[in-house]
């Protein structure tokens, strides 16, 4: 074998080792960002589910209170915690269910770009097309993470962060306001 040959070798191990290697950390970035996909609904069904209940139960404060002789600054506590937890309770559903934007680009990762514009036979040789070319299998698994970021996770998690302050000054706010309308009555 001369230098020639063991140089081709070395090559070709070099370059199967980098594929491997950028498969392999695009596949973890992948599962990271799924992971916060996952965090993410799980946050906002948390915060749906508070918002849901802190509703309730000022509603039923308020409908209690409505007839009777209570301070005015109580129910307008009550008021502000049920006006915010339903905005609150409404940014969290969006970020539930998130608005998919459709870009021109078909992602042969996602099922709500290929479905409508591809059939069962061309998609599989769409799929075999990038799978028989390393480069541009990983420049479409940089596509899908980039889009999963840009257009998913950020808007979700600004919304969800949205949420929060909503929900969390609603309840500063209101809490308040009922502290001070009861501490007025006593002094």
């Amino acid at each position: 074998m001369d230098n020639g040959d063991i140089l081709s070798i070395d090559n070709e191990k070099n370059d199967l080792r980098l594929r491997l290697q950028a498969e392999t950390t695009l596949g973890d970035i992948l599962n990271l960002h799924m992971q916060l996909n996952d965090t993410c609904d799980k946050k906002a069904n948390f915060i749906f589910g508070l918002s849901g209940i802190i509703l309730l139960i000022s509603l039923t404060k308020l409908l209690d209170f409505i007839n009777l002789d209570i301070h005015l600054g109580i129910k307008i506590g009550l008021v502000i915690t049920i006006v915010t937890s339903l905005i609150s309770a409404i940014y969290s559903a969006y970020v539930i269910k998130p608005k998919i934007k459709n870009s021109n680009r078909i992602n042969l990762f996602y099922y709500g770009s290929f479905c409508d514009k591809l059939t069962r036979d061309r998609y599989g040789e769409e799929l075999q097309k990038i799978i028989k070319n390393p480069e541009e299998l990983i420049k479409q698994y940089s596509y899908e993470i980039y889009d999963l970021g840009q257009e998913d996770l950020k808007p979700r998690f600004e919304k969800l962060n949205t949420a929060s302050r909503i929900l969390i000054s609603g309840l500063i706010i209101g809490t308040l306001t009922i502290f001070i309308s009861i501490t007025s009555l006593y002094l």
